[in-house]
C-alpha cells in the first residue's frame, strides 16, 4: 500500500440542513491513518470514525463538504469502505 492520500466528499441530497456528520471507514488489515484534515479521527487503524470540525458540521440541503486523510501500510487491498450518517 505504501503512502496514500484519500479525499472523501460527502453530499447531502435532502432539502433541509444537517448539523454534524460522522463517516466510518473500515481500513484493510495492515493499513493505518497517519494524518487528517477537515475532520477529527478516532483511532488510526481498523474501523476509524471521522467527525466534523467546527467549520464544516453545518451542511445546507443539496450541498456537500470534504475531508481527507493520509495513510500507510502493507496490507492487501487498496480500497476502503465508508458509511456516512448525520449527527
Amino acid at each position: 500500500m505504501g503512502r496514500r492520500l484519500h479525499r472523501e466528499r460527502d453530499g447531502h441530497r435532502g432539502k433541509s440542513e444537517i448539523n454534524g456528520w460522522i463517516v466510518t471507514i473500515a481500513l484493510p488489515s495492515g493499513a493505518a491513518v497517519t494524518g487528517t484534515w477537515n475532520a477529527h479521527a478516532s483511532g488510526t487503524s481498523g474501523t476509524v470514525r471521522f467527525t466534523n470540525v467546527s467549520c464544516n458540521g453545518r451542511v445546507l440541503g443539496r450541498q456537500s463538504t470534504e475531508f481527507g486523510f493520509q495513510g500507510t501500510g502493507t496490507g492487501t487491498g487498496t480500497g476502503v469502505t465508508a458509511t456516512c450518517v448525520t449527527g
